[in-house]
């Protein structure tokens, strides 16, 4: 891609532009990529079929099969974990790029679960063709319920537990069951703002006005966002 003598964009022979637009929704993004499109001239092939959600989905299929078949053929053990998730599961897509690239060997996400039957995370789970469930508290005490967790985790070969956005507090039993094989992610450089959730958290920390602030990987216990860290990230 050139520039003319007007400082116009000029492409010649094959090539590919990607249009990019910053908007509330989709199709309001959608509309303004649209209208920076129609300003190009010349002669156009404008495909609307890239990116399509049945086409992600079909890719990411491919690229977990292969990735199967190749983890069969070295002969890889498999450390399975569980995700508990109530929110978007945005945390979560690091590991799964990780697993996808072989950054992170020898493990794969046996079971994703969720309280809420339109948490994001459980549609996250599907596009990349990971086992998710939908397990509803229907009143039950937390000691019953977490006991359903832990049955179902355990069923799919689960050893390790990670809590991504998981806005239910555990109890006591579930905490001593995973103990030191439950991981929790804290948006908050603990032990500082521990308790809180979510958004929470993070107006908790402008508020206060402390100079940085970041996040913690810790040890599930069943006092709140008090087990032995395991690793920060701070940012100002």
């Amino acid at each position: 891609v050139d520039a003319d003598a007007a400082g116009a964009l000029v492409a010649t022979g094959s090539r590919t532009v990607g249009v990019v637009a910053l908007a509330d929704d989709l199709s309001a993004a959608e509309e303004l990529a649209e209208a920076e499109v129609v300003t190009v001239k010349g002669q156009l092939f404008h495909r609307k079929d890239i990116g399509t959600a049945a086409l992600v989905n079909a890719r990411v299929a491919h690229m977990l099969e292969l990735q199967k078949a190749a983890a069969k053929r070295l002969g890889q053990h498999q450390v399975t974990i569980g995700v508990l998730g109530s929110t978007r599961g945005s945390s979560l897509q690091p590991v799964l790029r990780d697993i996808a690239s072989g950054a992170l060997k020898g493990v794969k996400v046996g079971l994703v679960i969720s309280n809420k039957a339109d948490a994001p995370i459980l549609a996250r789970a599907a596009q990349h063709g990971l086992p998710y469930e939908h397990v509803p508290v229907n009143g039950r005490s937390r000691q019953d319920y977490d006991a359903e967790l832990t049955a179902r985790l355990e069923a799919e070969g689960v050893q390790l537990v990670l809590l991504v956005g998981w806005m239910r507090i555990l109890s006591p039993s579930f905490c001593a069951r995973w103990r030191r094989r439950a991981l929790n992610v804290h948006p908050s450089l603990l032990p500082a703002f521990a308790g809180g959730m979510d958004l929470e958290v993070h107006s908790a920390v402008l508020a206060a006005k402390v100079p940085e602030s970041g996040c913690t990987v810790h040890f599930v216990e069943d006092q709140v966002d008090a087990g032995p860290t395991v690793v920060q990230k701070r940012c100002p």
